[in-house]
This record gives structure tokens, sequence and C-alpha cells, in this order.
């Protein structure tokens, strides 16, 4: 073989494996880049205000880039965010600029979702939209209210069977109030049985404590007996309750006996949902993210629904102009409020003093 042929098979060689590496760098670099306008992103202060200019400018100064790397990174980053692979965390959400713009200034995306709007107002987020979408699916259809409405009157009949006509079962909770997700439970309590709860906040002692789950025992019993519901067990705590599941619906019901402060906030929540059109959205999303984190069972260490609403409405009040708000604006800057800013040691949330309050003495009252 001669040296030029051996030369030539040389060159081939190096150029099939310059190739194979530009083809294994093509990952790392792209998962570089999501990290870099992830960190990016978050370093931000207020990424939501924020423009693709304005988003180059702080990533070419904390990541030492050049000036020719603009266009490359800004069209990576439209195709990353237009294949939904910057959009799972939510970051993205909030940048129009991100998008393709049309002559006008604004993308087709962002006319779309914000054509009911005046000229004057500013164009809705994409997190917005998503935010609301949850909130119109999380709504129950005819056919859930009916089988609500049937489980709910077969327990009452139940009930009426072993304690009198005088007995009556009520609904609490985020099924009466419209803040339940799809799949939540149902939170029932029989009244005119047993001693009431009227305090808020509190609990049974151990004596009633003790009578109450005899009588949910016996409950529990005779509900499987007749076939009305398929799993159930007393849970023991400071509001007892039964955990099961009605047999015909498969909706999960929590049973309480004499909780009738529960019912009680059923008025005030609504009237605040009523104030606050932005509430109700708002404690659905968070409400779906605490249970995608199973933080959702009071008993397992999570937060319950009400708390819930009094985290939204605390955030809510002390929000300037929150009714005009961007929802999306308005979620980002609760996770910010209670998961960042917030000095636990220091303040308290509380509604009724209008929203987050320092705590008095730097102690719980």
């Amino acid at each position: 073989m001669t040296t030029e042929a051996r030369n030539h098979g040389a060159g081939r060689e190096k150029m099939e494996q310059r190739k194979k590496t530009k083809q294994t760098e093509r990952v790392p670099k792209m998962k570089f880049r999501v990290r870099m306008v992830t960190k990016a992103l978050r370093a931000l202060k207020d990424p939501a205000g924020c423009t693709e200019t304005a988003i180059w400018k702080y990533m070419r100064r904390r990541f030492k880039l050049a000036v020719t790397q603009r266009k490359i990174l800004c069209t990576k980053l439209r195709k990353l965010t237009k294949a939904g692979r910057l959009t799972q965390n939510g970051l993205l959400y909030c940048i129009p600029s991100i998008e393709p713009q049309s002559q006008t200034g604004t993308s087709e995306a962002w006319h779309e979702r914000s054509s009911n709007q005046t000229s004057t107002s500013a164009p809705l987020s994409r997190l917005h939209a998503d935010v609301m979408e949850l909130a119109e699916r999380a709504t129950p259809s005819a056919k859930e209210s009916a089988l609500l409405e049937m489980a709910v009157a077969r327990i009452q009949a139940v009930v009426q069977d072993l304690w009198g006509p005088a007995a009556r079962v009520a609904t609490f909770g985020s099924q009466a109030t419209g803040l339940a997700l799809p799949g939540s439970d149902v939170d029932l309590v029989i009244l005119n049985v047993a001693q009431e709860l009227r305090r808020p906040g509190s609990g049974f002692n151990y004596h009633q404590r003790k009578q109450l789950e005899v009588l949910l025992e016996h409950l529990t019993s005779v509900l499987r007996a007749r076939g009305v519901v398929r799993v159930a067990r007393v849970i023991s705590a400071k509001v007892p309750i039964i955990k099961c599941v009605e047999a015909s619906s498969n909706l999960s019901i929590d049973i309480s006996l004499g909780a009738a402060n529960g019912c009680a906030t059923v008025d005030y929540v609504q009237a605040q949902l009523r104030r606050y059109p932005m509430l109700r959205p708002l404690c659905l999303v968070v409400k779906a993210f605490l249970a995608q984190r199973q933080l959702n069972e009071v008993y397992t260490g999570g937060i319950s629904s009400y708390g819930v609403v009094n985290l939204c409405m605390a955030h809510l009040l002390v929000t300037p102009d929150a009714a005009q708000r961007d929802c999306g604006h308005l979620l980002l800057s609760f996770l910010r409020r209670f998961g960042l800013a917030l000095d636990y040691s220091t303040h308290m949330v509380a509604v009724a003093r209008g929203g987050v309050v320092p705590l008095a003495g730097g102690a719980f009252p």
C-alpha cells in the first residue's frame, strides 16, 4: 500500500471519529443549555417580566458567553420551549418573547390567549392559562355530582336507621366549597347523635374520643354488612373518623361524628371565593402541588384543605391589587413567599389580622 493510500485511509477514519464525537456531544450540550437557562431564570428576581434580550444579557454576564453564541442559544431555547422540554418546571411559562414574534410584537399564541382583554391590559401568561384550565377541569360534572348525592343518601339512610330521623349527614370541606380536586376524599359529618364540637381548631378530649370511636366502629360494621362500603377503618385522632370507600360510586369518604365546626367554615369559604375570584384557581393548583408530593393528608404530616385556603387568603390580602393580578404571577409569588421569603420564627399567618403578621413578643400567642 502506498503512502498516499495510507494517508487517505487515516483521513477517513479521523472524519468518521469526528462525526461520532459530534453526535455524542449533542445531548450533553443540550443538557448544558437547559441547565444554563434554568439557572439564569431562577436567579432573576422577576422572570415573568423578562424578555429574551434581558435573559440573554444576564446569561452572557453570568456564564461568560461570546456574542456569536447568542443566535445559536436563542434558537435552541425556542425549540426546546416549543417542544415542551423547558416548561415542565414552570420557569418559562411567563416569558412571552420566547416564541417567535409576529409583526405586532406579540406572539400568536399570546394573542390568542389574551384576545378577550382590553388593549390597555397586560397579556396573560401561559402559567395563568394552565392554572385556569386546571380549575375548569376540577369542576365536577353533573354525573359526578349525582354520584356524590346518591352516595350521601345511602349513608344517610343507614345513619337514620341506627340513630333515628333526627340524625343528619352533612357534607363539608373541599367538596362542599368547590375546592376539591378530581379524586379527592368526601368529608361527611353526622350531627345530632353525639356531643358536637363547635370550637374552631379544637378536638375532643380522651373520654369523648373513646365514646365516638365506639359509635364509629358500630357504624362501620353496619355499613359493611349492608354493602354500602367496601373498605372501612376507624382512624383515631383529635376528631376520630371512618375512612371508607363507597361501594357503588367508588368515592373515598371520611365520616366524622359531631364536628359541627367543619360545617360552619363552608359558608365562610364560599363567601371568600365570591369576594376573590382568583382564590379558587390558586387554592386548586397549590392543592395539586401538595398532592403530587403526598403532603395533602394531615394525619401523615401534610396540610389540610382549610390550611391551604388560609395560606392563599393571606397571600391575596398582602398582595397589592391581587384582584387584577395574573394568576400565574400570584402562584409564583405564593411559592416565593411561603417557600423562601417568610420567616416562620417571627411571623404567622392570620387572615383575621390582615394576612401575614409579626408574632406578638416573638412567640405564638
